[in-house]
């Protein structure tokens, strides 16, 4: 009796063995289960979709914070964060994207604590800020402290939890901007300034307000017309007469506002108009004879009536004269104008503008000689001679902004002006004026 009850004994020991290593076994297969599935929805949570076009390196590592919170620390002054990007990535983590965007550009990146740190190749590696060791000492004694005042089984959650305080120290990482700095001025090399809008994605370039001078010369192209055929001799005179070729000259200041790629722009210049005049006459007298009736008679036969003439000759002599004319007509105008720019392309250190407008030209002097309307074509003083007072005209131009330094930017422009209407007034030849231009100024942005 003893032995059956002892071996019933022990074999009610191992029954209770097993199922508790059973329930062992399915408790740990459970949590792996849900360990696998967190791990499997966070990887799919960091999977990212990224496209842009044509927008700059900087503004879309500054994307990368505006939508997805990633944290990424780079030298905004590097001119190569302004070159203009195009991308299309999807399902792809934050380094893939990082990798992709900067690997080609000299660039690598380091992850520290949940901020990406941005550095050029060859430079060292930024390093973690580590916590001094008597920080740890004392985080050491409050969690034994804690340990033995809560005395309970949650004491590894409340490990857990003081290790989080490692996770707020990870906020000093964030200087490392001032720290990337600081390695950079011990390199040697050419010393780079820390523009003021560093930290502005808007640069003053872009946004805001700037001042111009400029000067100019242009080509002056010319046409005559006439509406009546009876004034074909005048335009021929005047064709042969003036040549403007490429003497005219503007000075001129601008204002201009900057708002991203849109520029817009108003200016007043004097430009100076120049061009030759040689003009050559000849007046012919005499060269024939001159027949003076002296007296008249006549005679009648067969009621036929017949008048007879006495006349006299003399030869009136050839005299001609000759006249020429040479010097330089010149015409004023102040000029005001407004435009609007469209930025179509840019280069580093170099965007290139595209620009339309108008302006009004209001004659302020005139020089020289003209042509009258007489039937001898006499030349006449410019001051006697009419001309209308205010133009309208509008221009196409291209121009490109090379940058100097922060502040200032030289501007090499060409542009093609064209006047409307007739630049004489009360006159039977009609003057229709364009000009091809070059100009080079030097703005500033304030």
């Amino acid at each position: 009796m003893n032995s059956e009850t002892k071996s019933m004994t022990k074999s009610k020991g191992l029954f209770s063995l097993n199922s508790l290593i059973l329930a062992c076994l399915s408790a740990s297969f459970c949590l792996l289960i849900c360990v696998n599935a967190l791990s499997a929805q966070q990887d799919s949570s960091q999977l990212l979709d990224l496209k842009v076009e044509q927008q700059s390196l900087g503004e879309t590592l500054d994307q990368l914070f505006v939508n997805h919170q990633i944290k990424i620390a780079f030298n905004a002054s590097d001119p190569a964060f302004d070159q203009l990007i195009s991308c299309n990535l999807k399902a792809s983590t934050p380094e893939q994207i990082l990798e992709s965007l900067l690997n080609h550009r000299g660039y690598r990146f380091k992850k520290i604590g949940d901020q990406y740190i941005v550095f050029k190749h060859g430079d060292s590696e930024p390093q973690e800020i580590k916590p001094q060791p008597d920080a740890v000492e004392n985080l050491s004694k409050e969690v034994t402290d804690t340990i033995f005042i809560n005395k309970n089984v949650l004491r590894l959650d409340t490990i857990v939890r003081l290790d989080t305080i490692f996770r707020v120290d990870t906020v000093v990482v964030r200087d490392t901007i001032t720290v990337f700095k600081q390695a950079a001025e011990h390199k040697k090399a050419k010393k780079k300034g820390v523009r003021s809008d560093v930290f502005n994605q808007k640069a003053r370039k872009q946004q805001g307000h700037a001042v111009e001078v400029f000067y100019g010369r242009a080509l002056i192209m010319v046409q005559f017309d006439v509406e009546q055929q009876s004034n074909s001799i005048l335009k021929d005179y005047l064709e042969n007469s003036i040549n403007p070729g490429f003497r005219a000259q503007t000075l001129g200041f601008k204002y201009h506002f900057n708002a991203n790629k849109w520029t817009f722009t108003s200016g007043l210049a004097l430009t100076g108009f120049a061009e030759k005049f040689d003009y050559k006459r000849k007046i012919s007298t005499g060269g024939f004879f001159d027949i003076d009736t002296l007296d008249t008679y006549y005679s009648i036969s067969n009621m036929d009536t017949t008048w007879f003439h006495i006349t006299d000759s003399s030869w009136i002599p050839l005299d001609e004269r000759n006249f020429e004319y040479s010097g330089t007509n010149k015409m004023g105008y102040l000029e005001w104008d407004i435009a609007a720019a469209y930025e179509i392309m840019r280069f580093p250190g170099v965007r290139v503008f595209a620009k339309a407008g108008a302006g009004l030209s209001a004659l302020i002097y005139k020089s020289g000689t003209a042509i009258s309307a007489t039937p001898d074509y006499e030349a006449i003083p410019m001051k006697d001679f009419e001309m209308e007072t205010l133009k309208f005209s509008w221009m196409l131009g291209l121009n490109a902004r090379m940058r100097l330094t922060d502040a200032f930017d030289l501007v090499p422009e060409i542009y093609y002006r064209s006047y409307s209407g007739d630049m004489y007034k009360n006159y039977p030849v009609q003057r229709k004026q364009s000009m091809f231009g070059v100009n080079l100024g030097l703005i500033y942005y304030f």
